[in-house]
């Protein structure tokens, strides 16, 4: 592997990681809605189904396809300029699933 193909890699784990990191669902509820999702549902989630049930159909199917999208868009990148037959495409695969679950701006 060259120095160019380890850096693209990393850069879409790491980027990954972050992009899954962000939660789309409670930024727009705050965003459009004025709501904390997390403050206002009982079980502090700031998911989908709480952006559908605090802010409506619209947040949450906008949100629902942003959580969608930061996990397609890393995968996607990989399989069509990369050789996804090895194991950092594993790791790019997991990364964004990772940073939903372990977010970084969500105290983990």
């Amino acid at each position: 592997m060259t120095t160019e193909i380890i850096l693209i890699w990393s850069a879409l784990i790491i980027g990954g990681y972050l992009l899954g990191s962000i939660m789309f669902c409670r930024l727009i509820c705050l965003a459009f809605f004025n709501t904390d999702i997390c403050e206002v549902s009982k079980d502090g989630n700031p998911g989908a189904a709480n952006a559908f049930w605090y802010c409506g159909k619209l947040a949450g199917a906008l949100g629902l396809f942003c959580d969608l999208l930061k996990g397609f868009l890393p995968v996607f990148v990989a399989i069509n300029f990369l050789d996804y037959q090895t194991i950092p495409f594993i790791l790019t695969m997991l990364a964004p699933v990772l940073g939903h679950a372990f977010s970084i701006f969500h105290h983990f």
